[in-house]
Parts: structure tokens; sequence; C-alpha cells
């Protein structure tokens, strides 16, 4: 009886480790998981702060008594001296800052450390952690964009040859890369130039926003930056909406629809062409006694390079069900069937601007085929993946300024879609603030202070 107990718990023991193995997902390919870490002079660091520079990264995981780890080191110091490539160390002693300090100036370390003690927050979505125990060292490649190009577990002597000829593989892979665009969208702002770090808005602000802009179009020069309204609070004073206009007008989009809120604006019509803004309307019109009018073109052609993109911009009329008569007796909404009907077909790439609400775009993508995209609004809705109705993709990054969201297509020869990345970063601390904007912001606070 004895026997089988035993044999019966090694069958369970091996089963255990025969299950962890499968359960070892990570694979190249694959998107590297984000993380916010902490550096030893304890400043934040994220990994899409670390993928800004456009650059190959390789983070590599270590503690202080892996040997191993320390021979392989020198190498990634080697490798960094090449300038084309980021090198990040990540420490999951539990250590204090100051002992870490130590080690590495003992040990001639001169590569930027992050601390992650125990592992708690990189080690799962890493697999650096087997079992409950460190599995270093453990080394990633990723792609500027952040997908896995390499994983090394163990110590290779050869290391830093391997890393050579992976990023030279990586550098070819991206010259061959298909024909690629990156829509980056916002909506429902709401006025936040910036974000009070507190609990009830714990990141974002348009403050932050430019920063994050400037980074990402450095890393794709293809792109279009479109919003889908409510730029404002409602009913906003002069001052505020005053400064959010400048702001809008520095971060240089494409396309911005018109929300509700900004008609609740008293000055925002009778305005409009001060603004050096691109609003975008195709079926509101803006009546005063029997005259009415379009507020903007009805479409815009946007050309990237062979890509011929139309965009069209639309509201629906229940967004103003409780507003006051004063604003709603000045506003035409034309039907969005009608709009959509005519659309032609001198595009390559249909975008609807949609200050709908997330419902009213899902039936507007089950009736109409032909858009490719839908930049969704109104509702606030934070759509941490595109929803996919057909062939066309809807997105929205949540409200007030706290997240912007990036959709990159790519496109073969014959400029149809054939995959996608889809991205929501939230605008965090470790994104700092654009001068320029934060200028902007401080001339308004001494304006309201008087």
């Amino acid at each position: 009886m004895k026997i089988k107990f035993f044999y019966l718990l090694l069958l369970c023991i091996v089963y255990s480790f025969w299950i962890t193995d499968l359960n070892a997902k990570l694979k190249t390919g694959d998107k590297a998981s984000g993380f916010i870490l902490f550096d030893v002079t304890g400043k934040k660091v994220s990994l899409s702060s670390i993928l800004a520079d456009n650059k190959p990264v390789v983070i590599s995981f270590f503690a202080t008594w892996c040997e191993p780890c320390l021979k392989e080191i020198p190498h990634l110091q080697n490798l960094q001296k090449a300038g084309n490539v980021k090198i990040y160390l990540i420490n999951i002693d539990n250590l204090s800052k100051e002992k870490i300090s130590q080690f590495l100036k003992k040990n001639n370390i001169t590569l930027p450390v992050l601390l992650d003690p125990d592992a708690k927050k990189t080690g799962e979505g890493y697999e650096v952690l087997k079992a409950g125990k460190a599995s270093i060292p453990k080394l990633f490649l990723l792609s500027p964009s952040g997908i896995i190009k390499y994983i090394s577990s163990g110590y290779d002597e050869n290391i830093e040859q391997m890393l050579y000829k992976k990023i030279a593989e990586s550098s070819a892979e991206a010259q061959k890369k298909p024909q690629e665009l990156a829509i980056f969208f916002t909506n429902s702002a709401n006025g936040y130039l910036e974000s009070c770090d507190c609990p009830t808005h714990p990141y974002g602000g348009l403050v932050r926003s430019a920063t994050y802009l400037k980074q990402q179009r450095q890393k794709h020069p293809d792109n279009l930056l479109l919003d889908s309204g409510d730029l404002l609070p409602p009913y906003v004073s002069s001052q505020l909406a005053g400064t959010v206009f400048k702001i809008y007008e520095l971060l240089n989009y494409d396309a911005v629809g018109i929300g509700d809120q900004e008609m609740s604006y008293s000055d925002f019509v009778k305005n409009m062409d001060n603004y050096k803004i691109p609003f975008l309307s195709s079926n509101m019109n803006y009546c005063e006694g029997n005259s009415c009018k379009f507020l903007t073109a009805h479409e815009k052609i946007i050309e990237k390079r062979n890509l011929r993109i139309k965009i069209l911009s639309i509201i629906h009329q229940d967004v103003f069900a409780l507003y006051p008569e004063k604003i709603t007796e000045k506003l035409k909404i034309l039907d969005i069937e009608e709009t959509l009907a005519n659309t032609g077909k001198d595009y390559d790439l249909l975008i609807l601007i949609s200050h709908s609400g997330f419902d009213i775009d899902k039936t507007i993508a089950e009736r109409f085929k032909g858009i490719d995209i839908i930049i969704g609004g109104h509702s606030q809705t934070l759509l941490e993946k595109p929803v996919k109705i057909g062939e066309t993709f809807i997105v929205q990054a949540g409200p007030d300024a706290q997240n912007i969201g990036k959709l990159v297509l790519k496109f073969d020869e014959n400029k149809k879609i054939i995959s996608y990345d889809y991205e929501i970063t939230p605008l965090t601390k470790d994104i700092p603030d654009d001068p320029q904007i934060r200028n902007l912001i401080n001339e308004y606070k001494q304006k309201i202070k008087k």
C-alpha cells in the first residue's frame, strides 16, 4: 500500500511539472507585457517610455546572488556601446536601493537597473518564476514596437554574438514589413488639462498627450491623429475653452469631430473660423432663422504615401436629448443613413468619426459594411481591444484625457488590411509634461486666480 502511495505521489509531482511547462506560453512574436518599475534613483520607468526611442530593447533579469547573471552582464555592456540598442536590467532581489547601488558599483555595472523585488510585478508576465523559484538569468530582445524577437534562459557565453545577429535580423525584417499606418485616437477630453494624480483622476491630462504623441510620431511617421469630440466640458468658461483650443492646435490633429459639449459653448460657432483645428462634421447643420449651413466641409481626404483615406464625421441627434431648446432649435441633424449612403469609392480606407455612443456605433457597423474604422465617442467607453463587426473596427479610448489609443494597420501591396496592433496607453506620471502646454496651463491658472 505504501509503495502504491509513493508512486502516486511521484506521478503527481511529475504531472505538476508537466503542467508548469505547458503553461509556459511566452514565445517569440508575442507582445511583451507592459510594466512600470522604479529605478535605483527612485524614478518611475515604464516599458512604453523605454520603447519610445524607436530602438530594439534588451531586458535581462538578474539578482545579486546569481553568478551566471554576473557573467552575462559584461556582454550586455559591450553590446550597449554599439549604440543601436537599449539595455535594461531588472533586479529581483528583495534589497534596499542602497544595497543594490553598492552591488552595482562594486561590480562596475553601468547599465540602467530597474527594481522588482521578488519579481512580483514582472515575474508572471515574463515567466521568470517557475514553481515559485527564480529562473535567471533570463533575457528578452524586443523590437521597437515591443514584440519579443528572442528569449534566452540561462547563461550563454555566445549571447553577445547571438544578440548582434538577432538585432540585424530584426532590422532586415523591419525593412520588408508591409506598409503601415498608425491611427492615434482620443475622445471625451472634457477639458481635463492635467491630472491631479489622485484616486478620482489617477493619470492623464492634455499636458501629457503632447509628449506621448511626439514620441510615437517618431516611431510611426505615417500616422493620423483623430478625435471624436467633447473637447470641452458642458457650458464651459471662455478662459478654459480658449486654453483647450490652443492645446488642440498644438497637438496637430488631422480631424476632430464636433461633440454636443462644444455646441453648448455659446461662442463656439461664431469663433470657429479663428480656431486652427480641423473640425469635421458631415451631418450637422447650424441654423440662423431660415438659413442653415454646414459648419465644416462634409468630408476630408488624406493621402499617406499611396494610401488614400476618406474621413467622415457624424453625430447622433439623441446626444442633444437633455439640452435646452435655445441650443437644439439652431441645430439640424441630418439622417445618418442618408449621410453614409453615398460615400463613393474614391478611397482605399474609410474612417468614420462618430459622436453617437458605443451602441449606435455597433448598429452603424452592422448596417454599413464599407466602413473600415469607427472612432467612437460620447459614451466615454474604454475599449481595451477593438470591437470588430464584420470588417469594421470600433475603437474608443475612455473619458477625461486619461488614455490615448493607437491602432496600427498593416497593408499588403493591394492596400488591403492584413493585420493590426492595438494599444490603449494610460498617460501616467512617468510621461513628462510638455513644456509649451504646461506654460499655457499655468497662464490659464493665473487668469482664473485673478
